[in-house]
C-alpha cells in the first residue's frame, strides 16, 4: 500500500523540480515581456501546484496508512479476544459436565484458539512487536500443553466411560426383575479420571479457578490485550488501572500460595516478597514491572501444584498414557487416585 503513495510523491517531487528549473531559466533569459517569460511564470504556477498536491498526498497517505493500520490491529484485537473466549467458554462447559465427549468436544474449541493464536504470533504486525509476539507465544504454548495432555490421555478416559456405561446398563438391568438400585463399586461411583489432576494436571489447572487466574494463559492474555489496545489508538491503561489489577493479581497470588504453601515452599516465600512490591510500588513503570515478575512467579507455582506427569511408551496399538502409579483393585481396573485438587 505504501509504495505507490511513495511513487506518487516522487513523481511529483521531480516533476515539480523541472518546472521551477524551467521557469527560472526562461525568466532568467526573458529581460522583456514575451513568449518566454509568460512560459516561465506559467510553469513556476504549474510548480506551486504540484508542490501543494505532492504535500496534500502525503498528508492523505500517512492518514489512510494510520487508518489501516489501526483496523488491522482492530481486527488482531478481537481476534485475540474471540481466542481467549474460546478458552472460557470451554473451561466451563468441562467443569459442568466432565465427560469424554465434553472433553473431546471442546478440547477442538481449544484447538481452534490455539491455531488463532499460531496465526496471530505470524502476523507481521505482531513480529514487530517483540514483547507482544512473546506475550501471544505463552498463550499458545498453554494450550499446545493441553493439546498434548489430550492426545496421550484421552483414549483412556473414552474407553473407561464406555465400559463404565456398559457396566451400568447391565445392573441397570439385573435391577429391573430384582429388589433395590444397584450399589456401584468405588470406582463406578467416583468421578471419571478427568478430575484426576495426577493424570490430567494441564486440565486440572485449567478447571482451577484460584490456578487459572494467575497462570500463564489469562496473565499473558491481559498483557497482550494491553499492547494490542495500544496498537489500535485506544491508549495506554491508566495508573489506577494498571494499580488495580496488580493489586488484584497479588491478591490472587497470596491466596494461592497460602493454599499450597506446603507444595510451594521456598517458592512461596518469592511470591510473598513480590506481593508486597507490587503494594510499595508507587510509579506506573513501578507497578507494570513488578506485575509482570510477580506473573512469572505465579506461572511457576501453579505448574508446581499441577506438575506434568511422565508419558510412558505404549507397544501396539495401545495408547501413550499419562504415568500417576495408581493402585488397582481386585479385577485388575486401577483404583482412582486421590486428586491434587482434592488433597488441598
Amino acid at each position: 500500500m505504501r509504495q505507490p503513495y511513495r511513487l506518487l510523491t516522487a513523481g511529483l517531487a521531480l516533476c515539480a523540480a523541472a518546472a521551477v528549473v524551467g521557469a527560472l531559466f526562461l525568466l532568467h533569459r526573458s529581460r522583456t515581456v514575451d513568449m518566454g517569460a509568460e512560459v516561465g511564470k506559467w510553469l513556476l504556477t504549474v510548480a506551486a501546484a504540484l508542490v501543494l498536491t505532492g504535500a496534500l498526498s502525503m498528508v492523505v497517505k500517512q492518514i489512510d496508512e494510520r487508518r489501516s493500520e489501526r483496523e488491522a490491529w482492530h481486527g488482531i484485537l478481537n481476534d485475540l479476544v474471540a481466542a481467549n473466549q474460546k478458552v472460557a467458554l470451554a473451561r466451563i462447559r468441562l467443569d459442568a459436565h466432565r465427560s469424554a465427549k465434553t472433553y473431546r468436544e471442546q478440547m477442538a474449541e481449544v484447538m481452534d484458539a490455539r491455531v488463532e493464536l499460531r496465526r496471530i504470533a505470524a502476523l507481521d504486525f505482531v513480529t514487530r512487536d517483540k514483547s507482544l509476539r512473546e506475550q501471544v507465544t505463552a498463550m499458545r504454548e498453554y494450550v499446545d500443553a493441553l493439546g498434548r495432555e489430550y492426545e496421550a490421555g484421552y483414549l483412556r478416559v473414552a474407553r473407561q466411560q464406555r465400559l463404565d456405561e456398559a457396566w451400568l446398563d447391565q445392573r441397570i438391568k439385573e435391577a429391573s426383575v430384582a429388589t433395590g438400585a444397584p450399589e456401584l463399586p468405588q470406582l463406578l461411583a467416583e468421578p471419571m479420571l478427568l478430575t484426576d489432576a495426577t493424570r490430567f494436571p494441564r486440565l486440572g489447572a485449567l478447571l482451577d479457578d484460584d490456578a487459572f487466574r494467575i497462570d500463564i494463559f489469562r496473565i499473558r492474555y491481559k498483557f497482550a490485550k494491553d499492547s494490542l489496545e495500544v496498537h489500535a489508538g485506544f491508549g495506554h491503561p491508566s495508573s489506577e488501572s494498571l494499580a488495580y489489577r496488580a493489586q488484584k493479581l497479588a491478591t490472587r497470588a497470596a491466596e494461592f500460595a497460602d493454599l499450597h504453601a506446603a507444595r510451594l515452599g521456598d517458592l512461596k516465600e518469592l511470591i510473598d516478597k513480590m506481593v508486597q512490591r507490587v503494594d510499595d510500588a508507587g510509579d506506573r513503570d513501578a507497578i507494570q514491572k513488578a506485575a509482570v515478575e510477580l506473573s512469572d512467579l505465579t506461572a511457576r507455582a501453579v505448574s508446581l501444584v499441577y506438575p506434568m506427569a511422565k508419558r510412558d511408551g505404549a507397544g501396539g496399538d495401545a495408547p501413550a498414557v499419562l504415568t500417576a502409579g495408581t493402585d488397582a483393585d481386585a479385577t485388575g481396573r486401577p483404583l482412582p487416585p486421590q486428586s491434587v485438587a482434592t488433597e488441598v
